[in-house]
């Protein structure tokens, strides 16, 4: 079989030190830390109450109510770094291109929030409680 090549034509970052590729560099060259007190749970019931959180990123203004009700905070997150990607990349999906189109995404545990709160709606209300959507 033979080898394909692929090379990587843009770059996206959405994390605790920047909602940017050049903003979180920045930060990071200057020696910021994106650790801080967690601010997205009540915390505490836990041991350590410092996190890497995103932050400062309009994500209702972004996707609106309704979709964010049916996305994973993860999800999200995800989709602003790939929007950045792309941009950066000179990139438009048209439908010529869209099966042409990659993205690779990493994320340390994305979509456990989603996770969590399927499993509380399932102990509170059983199936009636988890959305059909959780799939």
């Amino acid at each position: 079989m033979a080898e394909k090549r692929v090379v990587i034509t843009g770059m996206g970052l959405v994390s605790p030190v920047g909602n940017t590729v050049n903003e979180s560099w920045d930060n990071i060259k200057a020696g910021k830390s994106g650790i801080d007190w967690i601010t997205l749970f009540d915390a505490n019931l836990v041991a350590n109450r410092t996190a890497g959180e995103v932050k400062n990123l309009d994500l209702e203004g972004k996707f609106g109510k309704r979709e964010m009700r049916r996305m994973d905070r993860a999800q999200m997150l995800a989709l602003v770094a790939a929007e950045e990607a792309l941009q950066d990349a000179g990139i438009e999906i048209t439908p010529e291109n869209q099966y042409d189109v990659g993205c690779v995404i990493g994320s340390g545990i994305g979509g456990i929030t989603t996770v969590v709160e399927a499993f509380n709606g399932f102990n509170a209300k059983g199936h009636r409680g988890v959305s059909p959507v959780i799939v």
